[in-house]
């Protein structure tokens, strides 16, 4: 029972990690957007709208994946590490 009432917690986490996600990459693409947009890319060209959702997109994946990637990194066995 304390087992499947984890695996909800954790679910639920991940739900809420994809939506700041979202909330981040939207804010990192529409900053790059503007910043673009002081270098002379008009903000309504084809060429800003496609700056905006790539970061955007990309921004988004990295930080959906990030936990999967932190966790594999600090599962390792002590007796890997060097030093």
């Amino acid at each position: 029972m304390d087992d499947d009432v984890a695996i909800w917690k954790l679910v639920g986490g991940y739900l809420v990690w994809l939506l700041a996600s979202a909330a981040i990459a939207l804010i990192a693409g529409l900053l790059v957007g503007a910043i673009a947009t002081e270098f002379g890319v008009e903000s309504q060209s084809a060429n800003s709208q496609t700056l905006i959702a790539v970061v955007a997109v990309v921004g988004f994946v990295l930080l959906a994946v990030l936990p999967f990637l932190l966790r594999r990194r600090m599962s390792r066995p002590d007796s890997e590490v060097s030093g």
